[in-house]
């Protein structure tokens, strides 16, 4: 029984990493988008707006974007039930992309009136420990991925001629990574 729980446990641990790399994703981005949009000004009328409410007030508000997020994911499925793949795949992106945008933008301000509320503290101290869980089971598998990678690209750069296309988007691949992030 638990040779077949391992592998159960691995995708679940592969998945909420998925997601939990998707939201540390998206702050970044959601702070490109605040500096080229007035999103600033509304975080920081938003933090205002939530100082003086009460913290349960605060989790509803922070939770109102899960319930308009949620029923697009179920058409979604029922896309990908009816053999739409591609609607389906695309809508679900589309509303996880705009759901965690929203959460990623509105968990800043409301953070320190959520954390006021121990079952709230309790479950985001238990989402950490669980983030920290799965890395520890995806690692190993992580580590493997690493070394091959390394080796087929040894063997890719000796055995493939580089095409002027490798080269330019290695290019651009050395200049993202030297850019200061934001």
């Amino acid at each position: 029984m638990r040779k077949l729980l391992k592998p159960l446990w691995f995708i679940v641990a592969a998945l909420y990493l998925a997601q939990a790399w998707a939201y540390d994703h998206a702050a970044p981005l959601i702070k490109r988008l605040a500096s080229a949009f007035p999103l600033e000004r509304i975080k920081l009328w938003t933090a205002r707006a939530i100082e003086p409410l009460h913290p349960v007030i605060v989790l509803i508000i922070f939770l109102v974007p899960l319930l308009v997020v949620e029923p697009p994911k179920v058409l979604a499925l029922w896309f990908i039930a009816e053999g739409h793949f591609i609607t389906g795949a695309v809508t679900f992106a589309l509303a996880e992309i705009g759901g965690l945008a929203v959460i990623a933008f509105l968990f800043e301000p409301c953070k320190p009136k959520l954390m006021q509320i121990r079952a709230f503290a309790w479950c985001y101290t238990m989402l950490i420990r669980a983030k920290d869980w799965s890395l520890k089971q995806v690692e190993p598998t992580l580590r493997r991925f690493r070394v091959y990678r390394r080796l087929f690209r040894r063997w890719w750069r000796r055995h493939m001629p580089q095409s002027g296309l490798m080269r330019w988007l290695g290019t651009l691949r050395r200049k993202a990574r030297s850019a200061p992030s934001v």
